[in-house]
C-alpha cells in the first residue's frame, strides 16, 4: 500500500512541535502532559494592623551624684550608716503605705500607715542577703534621677525612693507608681520592694 508520506514518528514529532505552543507537554512517548495550573493564595488574615506597644522611656542620664550613689550601693554592707528607704501604696486603700528601709548592716525596717494605723516590724538579713540588695538596686539605677510626667490616672499612688546616711537623707526622687510599666529597671526595683515587704510583713502590699 502506498504510504501517504507522513510516518508515525513524523506523525508525533509533528504533534510535539504543535504542543509547544500550546499549555501542554508532550513526552518522547507521545502522551501529552499538562503542567500544575498556577496557584492563588489567598490570604484570610485579619487585615487589621495591631497597634506598637508605647516606646520605653528614655533613660535620664547619668550623674556624677548617682555614679556616688551607685558605688555606694555595689558596697552596701560597708556602709551600715546607709540607708535605702522606699515608699509605696497608699494609707487609707487596701493594705495602706509601706516603707522600705534596708540598711547597709543588714537590719531591715518596715512601717505600715493604714487608716491611721501605724504599724513597725523588723528582720536581719545575712551580708550575702544585704550585699545582692545593694548591687541589684546598683544594677537598676536605684538613684537615677527619673521624672514624672503629670497629670496621672485617678488612684495612681506616688512612690518615694531615698538613700540616707546616719539618718540624713543624701538622695531623693519621688515618681508614680505607673511610671515602672514603661520603667524596666524602676519595675525591677519596686518588684524586689514588694517581694521584701511581704517577706518582713507577710502581708502582700496593695
Amino acid at each position: 500500500m502506498a504510504s501517504d508520506g507522513i510516518g508515525h514518528g513524523g506523525l508525533t514529532a509533528g504533534l510535539c512541535a504543535l504542543a509547544l505552543a500550546l499549555p501542554t507537554a508532550c513526552t518522547g512517548g507521545g502522551t501529552p502532559v499538562t503542567p500544575a495550573p498556577d496557584v492563588i493564595e489567598h490570604s484570610t488574615a485579619a487585615t487589621d494592623v495591631a497597634e506598637a506597644p508605647p516606646e520605653p522611656r528614655a533613660a535620664a542620664p547619668v550623674s556624677a551624684k548617682e555614679t556616688e550613689m551607685e558605688e555606694l550601693l555595689r558596697d552596701l554592707t560597708a556602709h551600715p550608716e546607709l540607708e535605702v528607704r522606699i515608699t509605696v501604696g497608699t494609707e487609707y486603700f487596701a493594705t495602706g503605705q509601706f516603707t522600705l528601709a534596708m540598711a547597709g548592716s543588714g537590719k531591715a525596717r518596715v512601717n505600715q500607715k493604714m487608716s491611721g494605723q501605724v504599724k513597725d516590724t523588723e528582720k536581719d538579713f545575712s551580708t550575702d542577703a544585704t550585699a545582692a540588695f545593694g548591687k541589684l538596686m546598683a544594677d537598676n539605677r536605684l538613684a537615677a534621677a527619673r521624672t514624672s510626667t503629670l497629670p496621672r490616672e485617678p488612684g495612681d499612688t506616688q512612690v518615694k525612693i531615698e538613700i540616707a546616711r546616719n539618718n540624713a537623707p543624701v538622695f531623693e526622687v519621688v515618681i508614680w507608681n505607673a511610671d515602672r510599666f514603661d520603667d524596666p529597671q524602676l519595675q525591677v526595683i519596686l518588684k524586689e520592694t514588694e517581694r521584701l515587704l511581704q517577706d518582713i510583713t507577710g502581708i502582700p502590699p496593695f
